[in-house]
């Protein structure tokens, strides 16, 4: 028989409290978003409710009333989450956006709290159109997560709902549906899978010959390939409103900037003072008593990371304005190089707290509103003094198309041409990769 023997050992666990999800959460709402959130949480807490024709004595007998009806199912309150206390009008909520939506099936995926902030990181780099914007190599580095548990999670995430979400380019997102689907046995997804270059020139001749399958059975497979859905996330953006309601504003003041909240959107919680008042009642109950106390300390908690949060965005957002001034003030052609990293660094807040922060927040400028990750642009090297960002070589590039296109169509390599004259070297095949981003045919094509 082996010897048995007790053993310490020290180790780092990440532990996520409920209260630190929520102000993580808070923390990527974007104001329209926050807004309903906070209509939300107002409803099932009677203490965050302003005072108004109802009393809170009343308010508090109705919800313990409605608690009553749960512990039929020999259950106490405190085990229910708080929706279940107030229904909510469903028709002063927006539809849920993506990450929403995708943060829903996570906490349904019976993970553990390491495993859930992985997740919540996975979907916060996830963009409108459903494609993870980060190598999980970078995201490792980042979190110090280990690659493999992160590659678990993405797979997780990439089985949920839209079909083909999580996926690094067009090539995963179509076979992650058609694995979905059960496809994986299928000629499409051999295709896919094995032939997506020829696939994407539309090489179909090719394709047949090298299976040594008949043009027919390629056309259908291909058909159903064409059936899948490109761009999965893009539905929801469609539900969101087209109006972009700006957190912050941002205006020129004495050679500087001033920096505010939109008041509009400003959220207002307030804590009900009537509570003292019950709480010194000696006629009250201890449920009543554990009741309020409990609810109190979930609407102090609530209020102390919506201010947080504000906090944040402003610093943040001090942050980049003052190394986008001339963006700002022209436009986003003039982009600097920026990463978020650099913004981390310079904010002494954790990467993950700015990548939420820019996520899905809007600012608005004199005479324009953007989403704030939009101020952010790679490097491109170049033999210029001033460095020069991606975006600002995707808007050189639409302008070059736009003057020479009028006499004639102008190539890639022409394109790379011109702009190695200026000191900004890029090869032909990077040109292409810009245009393609612009939704710019090839020049055979225009």
């Amino acid at each position: 028989m082996k010897n048995i023997t007790l053993s310490h050992k020290l180790s780092h666990k990440l532990l996520i409290t409920p209260q630190l999800r929520q102000a993580l959460y808070i923390l990527q709402l974007p104001y329209p978003a926050l807004k309903t959130y906070l209509r939300q949480k107002i409803a099932e807490n009677p203490l965050l409710q302003p005072p108004n024709e109802e009393n809170l004595e009343s308010k508090v007998k109705r919800h313990l009333d409605s608690i009553s009806t749960y512990s039929t199912t020999n259950k106490s309150y405190s085990e229910y989450p708080d929706t279940n206390l107030q229904p909510i009008d469903k028709q002063n909520i927006n539809p849920p956006n993506l990450q929403d939506h995708l943060l829903h099936q996570l906490r349904m995926a019976f993970l553990n709290d390491k495993e859930l902030l992985i997740g919540e990181e996975l979907i916060a780099n996830i963009d409108n159109n459903g494609y993870l914007r980060i190598s999980l190599d970078k995201l490792a580095k980042n979190i110090t997560m280990p690659l493999d548990t992160i590659e678990k999670i993405l797979h997780i995430i990439q089985t949920f709902d839209p079909s083909g979400i999580g996926a690094r380019d067009l090539q995963e997102c179509l076979l992650i549906q058609l694995r979905n689907n059960q496809r994986e046995e299928s000629l499409a997804f051999k295709i896919v899978r094995s032939y997506f270059k020829e696939l994407s020139r539309k090489k179909y001749f090719l394709i047949s010959k090298k299976l040594n399958i008949a043009m027919d059975k390629i056309k259908n497979a291909v058909r159903e390939i064409t059936s899948l859905n490109p761009k999965p996330g893009a539905d929801f953006s469609k539900n969101e409103n087209i109006d972009m309601i700006p957190d912050i504003i941002v205006r020129p003041y004495k050679n500087r900037f001033r920096i505010m909240f939109n008041k509009k959107w400003q959220p207002k919680l307030k804590i009900n003072p009537q509570y003292r008042k019950i709480l010194k009642d000696p006629a009250i109950s201890e449920d009543v008593r554990q009741f309020i106390n409990e609810r109190l300390k979930n609407a102090l908690w609530l209020i102390q990371s919506v201010e947080k949060r504000q906090k944040n965005i402003l610093r943040v957002t001090d942050a980049i304005v003052k190394i986008q001034r001339r963006a700002i003030l022209k436009d986003l052609s003039y982009i600097r190089p920026l990463t978020l990293k650099e913004i981390a660094d310079r904010t002494h807040l954790h990467l993950s707290t700015v990548a939420r922060i820019v996520a899905n927040k809007y600012i608005a400028v004199p005479q324009k509103t953007f989403c704030l990750k939009d101020l952010f642009g790679r490097l491109i090297k170049s033999d210029r003094t001033i460095p020069v960002s991606n975006k600002y070589i995707l808007s050189k590039i639409q302008n070059i198309i736009l003057l020479k296109n009028k006499e004639k169509p102008i190539t890639d390599q022409t394109i790379s041409n011109i702009l190695t004259k200026e000191g900004i070297k890029i090869s032909r095949r990077t040109i292409a990769k810009y245009r393609n981003k612009l939704k710019i045919p090839p020049s055979y094509l225009r």
